[in-house]
């Protein structure tokens, strides 16, 4: 597909295929803020077909297939704590400072002897300067909401099968985004 005729439609489709949200898309096509006008835009068939087409490029140049996104966020769930370390008794120990301090007995495996699907679910692990080690793996949760939205997309529907690729998905992902974002705020309750 050509370049769309409206230069601002244009800009809005190149910012949208850089990731940014419909709102900030808008705003950066020229056009004064509007969730409204912006969510509107999104359901431009020109529009989405020319997002889809920008976007194309970058999502082969990753060579990531929904397969692999699905095994990452499959890693993250199933993770449990005790693939990365293990504890024990706590322990009476001197710090740094000679001073006894109780420990609490957590040794982190060693990463040589850790598989690929369990690294993948670390998100952080570190040291404060008083020698405490925390570990911070991704959220579950998340892995799990964002399977179950994968997998949803993929079953059996009215006797067909969807394929999706992954411009497809991450297309859905920006338009659920958007219909999130659209919804009223929930009344206070009394």
């Amino acid at each position: 597909m050509p370049v769309l005729k409206n230069p601002k439609h244009e800009l809005f489709a190149h910012s949208m295929a850089k990731g940014a949200t419909a709102g900030q898309a808008y705003i950066d096509a020229g056009y004064t803020p509007d969730a409204k006008n912006a969510a509107r835009l999104t359901k431009n068939d020109e529009i989405r077909v020319r997002i889809n087409e920008l976007m194309t490029p970058a999502i082969q140049a990753t060579e990531i297939s929904v397969e692999r996104i699905m095994q990452e966020y499959e890693a993250i769930a199933t993770a449990d704590i005790t693939d990365i370390l293990e504890w024990g008794e706590a322990l009476a120990v001197k710090n740094a400072k000679g001073e006894i301090v109780i420990a609490n007995g957590i040794m982190l495996k060693p990463s040589a002897d850790l598989p690929k699907r369990v690294s993948a679910a670390i998100s952080e692990i570190r040291q404060t300067r008083e020698g405490t080690l925390t570990v911070k793996m991704h959220s579950k949760l998340g892995a799990l909401d964002s399977l179950a939205k994968i997998k949803d997309l993929l079953v059996e529907k009215k006797e067909e099968r969807l394929h999706l690729t992954l411009e497809q998905l991450v297309t859905y992902s920006y338009e659920e985004q958007e219909r999130r974002l659209a919804l009223p705020a929930p009344e206070p309750s009394e």
